[in-house]
């Protein structure tokens, strides 16, 4: 209270109206609670409310926070220019009236407040008694709750080790319960330029079929086109935006006719995705909404730009640099996947160990580049030879595996010919025309082992086989019990 005392005595300087005549400092026994309101501005709000919650007198910051002017004010009951009460119930009834803080430091808290111009906001609200009125002051943390309410709730789910597309529904949730009525969405820019759906929980099967794929072009819908531009993209009327036509028509069946989209952007600038507050009004620009905006795009920049570095991170780990196929270990990995379902359905698979021959005579004569260069080339034969279901890998050197989902013995021996014609075709390269051979060694599930490593092991003898008979063929392993003797059966290619 010494501090509300100092500013009952400091002096006043005196204001000059448009007209030019000085205005009078004001008298010196004023209370202090219009003192304090002469002092408030934008972002404070400064106030007195007398026993029936009535202004006494109001600041510039106090209508600007109420969205009305501050000299309206006096006379008139705070509560009643709340469209709902504070979420704090105690301040709710202070502002009703005929109640002061037990205490004299009064009572402090931080609450979401309503103005009757429907726009919320979070304040920070201290209010204390004096001279039988309630003196009050609010200040606006709106950009700070939001921010630290979503960093919250993305950093634990990221800190579980959530799914993407999760931790954007959470997000997604938590803005919609600040803002009732609003359905929000988050969109994700492909590698081709697309817009995915990543989250959208009031509108996922509208977006799914009707955006989910389409590129974020600069005459396309308000969510492209903030993606495209990199800025915030409004549409306040649906209806009559022709952005909007290809799906107007199911946005408003749910009874959204307005969209306020900013980008997600990267550390670098680069643009990932889109973030859209979905209205069924026209969206204020300001306040919550506006906090609410670009907080949220801010957490789905982090987000994303988390997953592309996993991703990065994954490639580098499973995937071979020379060719871009799957290297050994993201083999191993989705086979023992394949085989668990393999055996929770009751079907077979296979896995081709392919070894080309006479590889070395490139690597020889023409340098690692070339050897590279027809890497490459067998790898992309191979894939294409080579199912949708099936992975193809490149194990090593000259080395490579293709795994073979649902295929028996007879199925196996067909798909084995197909990679082993694709691999031994004539190549070009570096004006020469080069021929190769290749062998291939089969093992099946669950004939020749029940697990990854035992499958890849009896395939690589299989092709051994195949390489020892002359090569330019493929070899079936078959192993008829632990510790037997192994028969491989070799077949011409």
């Amino acid at each position: 209270m010494e501090d509300i005392a100092k500013m009952e005595s400091a002096a006043v300087p005196a204001a000059r109206p448009s007209g030019g005549e000085a205005r009078p400092p004001p008298c010196p026994d004023a209370p202090w609670p219009a003192l304090l309101c002469g002092m408030g501005h934008g972002g404070c709000a400064v106030f007195a409310l007398d026993a029936r919650g009535r202004f006494t007198c109001a600041s510039e910051g106090t209508g600007q926070l109420l969205g009305l002017p501050a000299a309206s004010l006096p006379g008139q009951r705070m509560a009643d220019l709340l469209a709902r009460p504070p979420s704090d119930p105690h301040l709710h009834r202070l502002l009703l009236g005929g109640a002061l803080p037990a205490a004299a430091s009064g009572y402090r808290c931080e609450t979401l407040l309503h103005p009757a111009d429907g726009t919320p906001l979070w304040v920070q609200a201290l209010l204390l008694p004096a001279a039988g009125l309630l003196t009050g002051m609010l200040t606006d943390i709106t950009a700070t709750k939001v921010r630290e309410r979503l960093q919250h709730r993305v950093l634990d789910a990221m800190a579980h080790d959530l799914p993407l597309s999760e931790i954007a529904a959470g997000l997604c949730e938590d803005i919609e319960a600040m803002l009732p009525g609003i359905a929000v969405s988050v969109l994700e820019l492909d590698g081709e330029h697309r817009l995915r759906c990543l989250a959208a929980p009031q509108l996922e099967d509208v977006l799914a079929v009707h955006i989910d794929g389409q590129p974020a072009g600069q005459d396309g819908d308000a969510l492209g086109a903030a993606a495209w531009r990199s800025a915030s993209a409004a549409c306040t009327d649906i209806a009559a935006d022709a952005r909007w036509a290809p799906w107007r028509e199911p946005l408003a069946a749910r009874g959204f006719t307005a969209c306020w989209s900013a980008p997600v952007l990267g550390r670098d600038g680069r643009l990932l995705g889109s973030f859209t507050l979905h209205g069924r009004s026209a969206l204020g620009c300001d306040g919550l909404p506006l906090h609410a905006l670009e907080a949220g795009a801010r957490m789905c920049a982090l987000l994303l730009e988390r997953e592309h570095t996993q991703q990065s991170v994954r490639r580098l780990a499973y995937q071979d640099a020379v060719t871009g196929l799957p290297n050994r270990a993201f083999l191993l990995e989705a086979t023992e996947r394949l085989i668990r379902e393999a055996r929770r359905e009751g079907h077979c698979l296979a896995i081709a160990f392919i070894d080309l021959d006479r590889f070395k005579q490139v690597n020889d004569q023409l340098g690692h580049r070339a050897g590279d260069d027809l890497l490459r080339e067998v790898a992309q034969r191979l894939q294409g030879a080579s199912r949708r279901a099936d992975i193809v890998a490149r194990i090593g050197g000259d080395e490579f595996a293709a795994v073979l989902p649902h295929c028996g013995s007879r199925e196996a021996a067909a798909a084995a010919r197909r990679l082993l014609a694709a691999a031994v075709r004539p190549v070009l390269l570096h004006g020469r025309c080069w021929s190769l051979g290749a062998s291939i060694g089969i093992a099946q599930y669950p004939r020749d082992g029940t697990n990854a490593a035992t499958l890849l092991h009896h395939a690589d003898l299989a092709m051994y086989a195949a390489k020892r008979a002359g090569g330019q063929r493929l070899s079936v392993f078959r192993g008829k019990a632990p510790g037997a003797p192994v028969v491989r059966e070799a077949l011409d290619g």
